[in-house]
């Protein structure tokens, strides 16, 4: 978020930071691009306005976000690139060369393109053999989350596609990728609860957003499920593209 305080021009995360299934969601997939050297290269797909790529940048030798959206590639530029490059381009069809990137991630991407296995195609082109791609989709897997509440969230957020582990394996089997991990997020009932509560009703909630954070986590721990949640991240990793397995 832009604010404009004093005479100057502030660039505000609150919606980053203070949104906790976003801030759990972040930590997963940082987790599964760990180790991350000062020699590696990282592609950040769908980045958005660069905050996280920022973030995870510190870590990387060389960092490029790119985003369909001209508007949110102008913010990340001018607020975000800190140690990072940023570039408008379309996931179908990715301007770099082959093997270019050691680590990619994509955060809540796939579900709002309609040709999500030829963006994840792109992504094993432009990956080293020996990279890791770190992912993370909207899934709302749970059975008992109302049908008017998925359809609410499609409409409000431009979500085309839910997904479950199953249908990412498939998709990353299309693509020359093995999925060797994942995790749904908001995997309880009560930390299903505050997620869903979270998403409809965010700018109430900044303010006890760690307080959520940090419940959930635990929560989490709980009789978790391996089966559904809001968030599910995943850890791919290339498979050789003569490979039938």
């Amino acid at each position: 978020m832009i604010v404009r305080i004093a005479g100057k021009t502030l660039y505000v995360p609150i919606g980053h930071v203070m949104f906790f299934v976003r801030v759990r969601e972040i930590e997963r997939l940082r987790s599964y691009l760990d180790p991350i050297k000062k020699t590696d290269r990282l592609l950040d797909v769908g980045c958005g306005e660069g905050y996280w790529t920022a973030q995870v940048a510190a870590k990387a030798g060389t960092s490029i976000g790119m985003d369909i959206g001209i508007p949110v590639i102008r913010t990340a530029h001018r607020f975000n690139s800190r140690g990072c490059f940023f570039c408008v381009a379309d996931t179908g069809s990715l301007p770099f060369g082959d093997s270019r990137f050691d680590r990619i991630m994509s955060v809540c991407v796939l579900e709002h393109i309609p040709h999500d296995v030829q963006a994840l195609k792109e992504m094993r082109r432009v990956i080293c053999d020996t990279g890791v791609l770190a992912v993370s989709v909207d899934s709302y897997s749970n059975p008992e989350i109302p049908v008017a509440f998925k359809q609410w969230q499609r409409r409000r957020f431009g979500v085309l596609h839910h997904y479950r582990i199953e249908e990412i394996q498939e998709k990353a089997h299309a693509a020359h990728f093995a999925v060797t991990d994942y995790s749904y997020i908001c995997n309880n009932r009560l930390s299903l609860a505050l997620g869903l509560l979270a998403i409809r009703a965010r700018p109430l909630l900044f303010g006890v957003s760690p307080l959520m954070t940090e419940l959930s986590r635990r929560l989490d721990t709980l009789h978790a499920s391996s089966k559904w949640g809001i968030i599910l991240a995943a850890r791919l990793v290339p498979r050789s593209k003569g490979c039938i397995v």
